[in-house]
């Protein structure tokens, strides 16, 4: 089982290091900060930390405006915080924080404030997980099912397409497009099958990313050569250790939703771009941009949540964003969406690199 990563920041330095000593004794991985915009800055170099403890009176950026820069992020929201402040006042200990932690510091009820607020929020996520996986498994049942009878959909129309003689080219032609259709659905059963399959897979490897997006876009791409062009810039970067199956779940999902985001009514070209590339701070970014209608910036924290969905009624099932960010947060991993500079989104994501060592939580 891996260390229990803590970010503390605390800006009197006396106080910084007495804390990050103790935990450190106690077996807890340690980063530090001196303030809120010192430690948005750690947050997004960094896996995230399972806690931060966060004092409130600071300089720069204090503990109120850090929670709501770090609420805005969905990268980063959902990492519980303690509060930390010798103020006793109804607004300190109103923050909207996991608990709440009184100077000067009772380390032993730190420690036990710790292991709770830990335990809660590793309850919640297995929780999550759990439905997810019951999730999958009711999708395979279902897709196993309609399988069954598209089969003999399919061999019924393979027999008309070839065994009828004299077949008028209207009813012929009609009877090739229902038969190219329901291969496609026995091709999105069988994606459905292998995602599911993937769900209830945790067992990691080194894993080539940019092999991950090539076999998402030979399965994909097909869905994209009526609207526009697919560019890649497809880096070489370092191996990542995470499960194959799911992480190329993630680059198609992402795939798709860039397909269905570009308006194909639009008369200018429509273009979606995929590139990888390794960063200076040692870990691997994929990004992939599309010039569709963008996320309006009050809803890039919730997109990623269950059931949330910004398309149509009956389009969709909110869940596929959700997935995602399950599956890039369980490989140590961060993801979010940006606005595109020429219009349209950038949905990205970042995983450390399996050479880096030495960093908060890495694999």
């Amino acid at each position: 089982m891996k260390p229990i990563g803590i970010l503390v920041v605390e800006d009197e330095a006396g106080i910084q290091e007495s804390v990050a000593e103790i935990l450190d004794d106690e077996g807890y991985e340690v980063v530090t900060a001196s303030n809120g915009a010192e430690a948005l800055q750690v947050l997004r170099a960094l896996p995230p930390p399972d806690v931060i403890l966060l004092d409130l009176m600071m300089p720069v950026m204090d503990g109120w405006r850090f929670r709501v820069e770090q609420k805005r992020d969905p990268t980063l929201a959902h990492i519980p915080v303690i509060a930390m402040s010798a103020s006793s006042t109804a607004q300190a200990e109103a923050i909207d924080a996991a608990a709440f932690a009184s100077k000067p510091l009772k380390f032993d009820e730190l420690l036990d404030t710790i292991e709770r607020v830990v335990s809660v929020a590793e309850a919640a996520r297995v929780e999550h997980t759990d439905r997810l996986a019951a999730l999958g498994t009711l999708t395979a049942g279902v897709a196993h099912e309609i399988s069954n009878p598209l089969s003999y959909v399919m061999a019924n129309l393979q027999q008309l397409a070839t065994d009828v003689p004299g077949t008028p080219p209207h009813l012929a032609e009609l009877v090739s497009g229902a038969l190219d259709g329901a291969r496609r659905i026995a091709e999105t059963l069988k994606s459905i099958q292998r995602m599911a399959h993937a769900a209830q897979d945790r067992t990691t490897s080194l894993v080539d990313l940019r092999g991950c997006v090539e076999r998402a876009v030979k399965m994909v791409g097909h869905e994209f050569r009526h609207r526009g062009e697919l560019r890649l810039g497809l880096d070489p970067v370092p191996p990542v250790r995470a499960n194959g199956s799911r992480l190329e779940q993630v680059v198609m999902n992402l795939l798709m939703n860039a397909f269905h985001a570009v308006d194909e009514r639009e008369s200018q070209p429509q273009v979606v771009t995929v590139t990888t590339r390794a960063l200076p701070s040692g870990r691997v970014r994929f990004e992939i941009a599309d010039t569709g209608p963008g996320v309006p910036p009050h809803l890039t924290e919730r997109i990623f949540e269950p059931f949330f969905t910004t398309r149509r009624v009956g389009v969709g099932t909110g869940l596929g964003l959700s997935i995602c960010r399950s599956i890039i947060k369980d490989a140590g991993g961060e993801i979010g969406v940006l606005a595109a500079p020429h219009g349209g989104a950038v949905f990205w994501f970042e995983l450390p690199a399996a050479i880096v060592t030495g960093t908060l939580n890495s694999p």
